[in-house]
């Protein structure tokens, strides 16, 4: 093999390398989920929800946004700093809103 080809393969292979690296590092990011909470049928409005060490406010409807990479989160639900209940919630690639019925 020549110097000239060694030198392209070693170019191919970095920007391959690079790529890789980029599209792993795309996949590990938090995603934009939309939790929807109820209490007994009712919409928690303006209630805070925490997960994994993050909060967010919930709105007039009882949404709120957070960003949460997929796994597995313990979700609590407080209002006037007093906690309505906690639940389990399981992220999933791809998928963006969950319900929390509390």
């Amino acid at each position: 093999m020549s110097k000239r080809s060694l030198n392209k393969k070693a170019i191919a292979l970095v920007v391959l390398l690079a790529f890789v690296f980029a599209a792993s590092v795309a996949l590990a990011k938090d995603n934009k989920i939309k939790l929807v909470v109820t209490v007994k049928g009712i919409p928690a409005i303006m209630a805070t929800v925490k997960a994994d060490g993050k909060k967010a406010q919930c709105d007039a409807s009882g949404t709120a946004e957070m960003n949460l990479a997929p796994g597995k989160y313990k979700v609590e639900v407080l209002a006037g700093g007093i906690s309505l209940g906690k639940k389990n919630l399981k992220v999933k690639p791809g998928k963006s809103s969950y319900k929390i019925k509390l």
